[in-house]
C-alpha cells in the first residue's frame, strides 16, 4: 500500500511539474512574453497542481488512493463527453452528410494551386504586421493583383483575384464615379468563406446599379485597423455610404478584446487615433505593402514545409487533450449564465468608443452616410440564447451607438432571432461566417433597411 501511495504522489508531483514547464515554455519563450495575461490562469492553475504535489506525499495512504480513484473516474468522464462533443461535431456532419468535401488543409489546397499557378497568395490579414510594435509601415491590407487563396467552411476554397490595394474587389470598382457602399470590418466583410459574388460586398454589389462597392474588409481586423483602413482609402474615392460591420464576437470590454489591446499597442496604429492628419500613404506604398505581406506568408510557408507531416491530426489531437469542445461549452453556459443572472456594472472600451466617434465623423467629412452592422456570432444560438440581451454585451453596444445618433441595421433582431433554425445559416450549424444563403440575407436585409432610412430622411 505504501509504495502504491509513494507512486501515485510522484507521477502526480512529475505531472504537475512538466504541465508548469510547459506553460512556461508557451507563455515566455513560444510567445515571448506577449500573452502573460492569456496565460496567468494556466500558471495558477499549474502552481497549484505542484504544490498539492508536494502535500500529497504527507497526506495518509487511504485517503490518497481514494482520491485518486475519484480524480481518475472524474477525468475519464470529462474525456467521455469530450468524445460525445466530437460525435455531435463539425467533422462528424461532414463524413454523415455524404456531401462532397474537400479535406484538403488550406496548405495542402495552397501548395497544388501554387502549382497551376506560381504567383497565387494565401489570405493574409494585417494581424500578422501590426505586432511588431516598432514596424515602420502598418500594411492594412493583403497582396495586390493575385489569385488569392480563402478558407474552407462550405466544402470549398474560394480563390478570388485581390484588387489594386491587395482587397477582395473586382479592381474596375476603383474605377467608378461613385461608390454606392463601402465597406470595412473584419472577415465578415472579408467575405470569408465564400466566392466573391455570395458575400456581403458581393451581394451588394448586384444592389448597385453599376456604380459600385468596395470592401476594405480583412481577416483578423479590429476597430482600430478598420478605423485606419477609412482614413487610408475612403479619401479616394466618391462613395454615398459607409458600412461598419460589427461581429458580436469581438468583445469591446476593455480587458477582454484582444484584437483591440495589440492594436492600441502599435505606435503607428495609434496615431490615427491621436492625430487627425496622421496618414502613411499606404495608396502609393502598395509594393512595400507587398513585400511585407510576402514575407510573411513565406515565412509561414517554410513552417509547414520543415515537417509537419501529421499537423491535422496533431491538431485535432490537441484538442482533444486540452477538452476543447468541452471548455468551450462551460465558457458559453458562464457567459450566458451571468448575462440572465447579473447586472453587471461594466463599460465599453472607452477607446473603442472613440474609434466608433472619430469613424463616424470621418465619414461625414467625406459626405459618406455612416451606418453600424450589428452581426451575431453562433455561440448565441448553439446555446439557445438569441434573446438574451445581455449576450455579448449586445444591449450596451446597441444604446451606445444608437447614442451617437448612428443608423444601426440589428442583424441579429431583424434576421437571426426570427429566424425558425438561425444555426441552418451557419455552415455545418457550427463555423463562425455565414452560408451563401445567410449572406445573402444580411446583404438584402442592409438594401432594405437603407432604403427605408434614406426614404424616411427624405
Amino acid at each position: 500500500m505504501k509504495n502504491i501511495s509513494k507512486i501515485i504522489s510522484i507521477l502526480f508531483l512529475g505531472f504537475s511539474l512538466l504541465l508548469l514547464s510547459y506553460v512556461i515554455y508557451r507563455s515566455e519563450f513560444y510567445h515571448s512574453g506577449s500573452k502573460s495575461d492569456y496565460y496567468l490562469k494556466y500558471y495558477i492553475f499549474s502552481i497549484s497542481l505542484v504544490v498539492l504535489g508536494i502535500i500529497s506525499f504527507f497526506l495518509k495512504e487511504e485517503f490518497k488512493i481514494k482520491t485518486t480513484i475519484v480524480f481518475v473516474s472524474v477525468i475519464l468522464g470529462l474525456y467521455l463527453i469530450e468524445i460525445y462533443f466530437f460525435i455531435d461535431s463539425r467533422q462528424f456532419r461532414i463524413w454523415r452528410s455524404g456531401i462532397d468535401y474537400d479535406q484538403r488543409t488550406q496548405y495542402e489546397m495552397y501548395k497544388d494551386l501554387k502549382k497551376k499557378d506560381p504567383d497565387a497568395v494565401a489570405v493574409m490579414g494585417p494581424v500578422h504586421s501590426y505586432k511588431k510594435k516598432n514596424q515602420n509601415l502598418v500594411p492594412l491590407s493583403g497582396i495586390s493583383n493575385k489569385k488569392t487563396l480563402l478558407c474552407n467552411e462550405n466544402g470549398y476554397f474560394p480563390i478570388y483575384d485581390s484588387d489594386r490595394y491587395g482587397f477582395n474587389n473586382p479592381d474596375s470598382e476603383w474605377d467608378k464615379e461613385e461608390i454606392e457602399y463601402l465597406l470595412t470590418g473584419d472577415s465578415f466583410a472579408h467575405g470569408y468563406c465564400v466566392n466573391t459574388p455570395n458575400s456581403i460586398a458581393g451581394n451588394l454589389r448586384k444592389f448597385s446599379n453599376g456604380k459600385g462597392t468596395i470592401t476594405l474588409g480583412q481577416i483578423g481586423n479590429g476597430p482600430l485597423i478598420e478605423y485606419a483602413s477609412l482614413r487610408e482609402y475612403l479619401p479616394l474615392i466618391k462613395t454615398k455610404r459607409m458600412l461598419w460591420l460589427y461581429y458580436e464576437g469581438d468583445d469591446v470590454l476593455g480587458n477582454h478584446f484582444q484584437g483591440l489591446k495589440q492594436e492600441l499597442k502599435n505606435k503607428t496604429l495609434l496615431k490615427y487615433l491621436e492625430d487627425p492628419s496622421f496618414s502613411q500613404n499606404l495608396h502609393l506604398r502598395q509594393d512595400e505593402i507587398d513585400l511585407i505581406v510576402k514575407q510573411e506568408l513565406d515565412k509561414q510557408e517554410k513552417s509547414h514545409d520543415s515537417g509537419r507531416t501529421y499537423e491535422n491530426f496533431k491538431y485535432s489531437l490537441s484538442k482533444f487533450i486540452k477538452l476543447f469542445s468541452l471548455r468551450r461549452f462551460i465558457n458559453s453556459t458562464i457567459k450566458i449564465f451571468l448575462g440572465k443572472t447579473l447586472n453587471t456594472v461594466q463599460t465599453i472600451n472607452p477607446e473603442f468608443k472613440k474609434i466608433i466617434k472619430q469613424a463616424k465623423n470621418f465619414s461625414d467629412q467625406n459626405n459618406a452616410e455612416f451606418y453600424f452592422i450589428y452581426l451575431p456570432e453562433t455561440a448565441r444560438f448553439r446555446m439557445r440564447s438569441k434573446n438574451i440581451e445581455n449576450f455579448n454585451d449586445y444591449k450596451k453596444v446597441i444604446n451606445y451607438v444608437s447614442s451617437l445618433n448612428i443608423p444601426i441595421i440589428d442583424v441579429h433582431k431583424e434576421i437571426f432571432q426570427k429566424h425558425k433554425d438561425p444555426l441552418s445559416l451557419y455552415p455545418w450549424r457550427s463555423d463562425v461566417h455565414y452560408t451563401v444563403e445567410g449572406y445573402k440575407l444580411v446583404s438584402e436585409l442592409i438594401k432594405k433597411k437603407i432604403d427605408e432610412y434614406e426614404g424616411y430622411k427624405n
